[in-house]
């Protein structure tokens, strides 16, 4: 999966994408062996468990080639695509095409390989699955790890692939407004994201905007009403005492949005408990937005009476609030949790 594959190591990650070479080149060997038995060029090998040269043995070579590269694409636009280097994330881009490309191929050899045999209790699970490998790492639950069959993780990747490419957008957008709004579109998209693709539009999201989020907070609350501490010319902006509340107050609003794009990731029946919290945390960081609108309102009397700071901070924090709030309404329809005589507490 992808959250194992990126916590590689940079060193473990060339030695896997070199792994994944060799293998290639070998089973474009053996294919050439299949092919061509009598070939002198390239000793055929018995040690690689080929017994004659057959258009079955063929077949099956190259349809372990074709899930090697499948498998290459995907590892590749895993470890390229946190890149911030605008070569390297379209790199990311083309590999994860050409995964997508080769599902199709796919299809037509998910019949060759070893299958589990359900008559031996010997050979019930399939080679090199363990199903309590990750037994300490996951909460308690009734329900075992299986392993999918294979036609379910064709669809899956089939799935997963156009929801990643979908999540790479996240980087390309230019304010925070925009990025919330596509957490939310992400959130409501057909098919339902997996769980692998909303952990990687998340860790994506961070791992760009991290060292930039307080700028990106400030630039938002500019843009939805301008308050006159975030203006240059007014001359509190400069003030040391109001440089660091306003640091202080956007330090714990991107704390706020943060846990609030997080929730965004979960799974849709879990957002109603989870939002519950995260309005608690801004109903009191809207009274600290009033208390500094009142703060920076009395610093102006004295130095700029032309402006004033009423409701600004307050406002903007209100605007975050309401969108929780119609998120937390209208989502019980979606997961029927409405009953009809509730529908007139609803619409009154």
């Amino acid at each position: 999966t992808i959250a194992v594959l990126e916590s590689s190591t940079s060193s473990s990650e060339s030695d896997d994408t070199s792994a994944l070479k060799d293998v290639e080149v070998d089973v474009n060997r053996q294919i050439r062996h299949f092919a061509n038995p009598q070939s002198k060029s390239e000793p055929f090998c018995a040690a690689h468990g080929c017994a004659a040269a057959s258009a079955d043995n063929v077949e099956q070579q190259r349809a372990l080639l074709i899930r090697i590269r499948f498998l290459k694409h995907l590892f590749g636009f895993c470890m390229q695509a946190e890149n911030q280097q605008d070569a390297l994330r379209a790199e990311a881009k083309k590999s994860l095409q050409s995964a997508k490309e080769f599902l199709a191929a796919l299809e037509s050899g998910l019949d060759f390989g070893i299958t589990r045999c359900e008559e031996s209790p010997k050979n019930a699970l399939m080679l090199g699955f363990e199903p309590l490998l990750h037994e300490h790492l996951l909460p308690p639950s009734p329900r075992l790890p299986t392993i999918m069959s294979r036609k379910d993780a064709l669809k899956y990747y089939a799935d997963l692939i156009p929801q990643l490419q979908s999540a790479l957008e996240i980087v390309t957008l230019p304010s925070l407004t925009a990025c919330m709004d596509f957490f939310w579109a992400f959130s409501w998209r057909r098919p339902t994201p997996c769980v692998v693709a909303r952990s990687y539009l998340l860790h994506l999201f961070f791992s760009f905007d991290m060292k930039k989020a307080d700028q990106r907070l400030r630039e938002n609350c500019r843009a939805f009403c301008n308050p006159p501490s975030l203006v240059a010319k007014v001359s509190i902006s400069s003030k040391p005492d109001v440089l660091h509340m306003l640091k202080d107050f956007f330090n714990l609003l991107g704390q706020v949005v943060d846990e609030m794009l997080q929730v965004l990731c979960h799974q849709r029946s879990w957002h109603r408990q989870k939002l519950v919290g995260v309005m608690s945390k801004l109903a009191t960081l809207q009274d600290q937005g009033e208390q500094l609108d009142l703060t920076f309102t009395t610093l102006l009397m004295s130095s700029d009476p032309e402006y004033h700071h009423n409701g600004y901070f307050s406002s903007y924090i209100l605007w975050f609030v309401l969108q929780l709030q119609l998120h937390y309404i209208l989502l019980p329809f979606e997961l029927e949790l409405y009953s009809v005589d509730e529908y007139h507490y609803v619409f009154w």
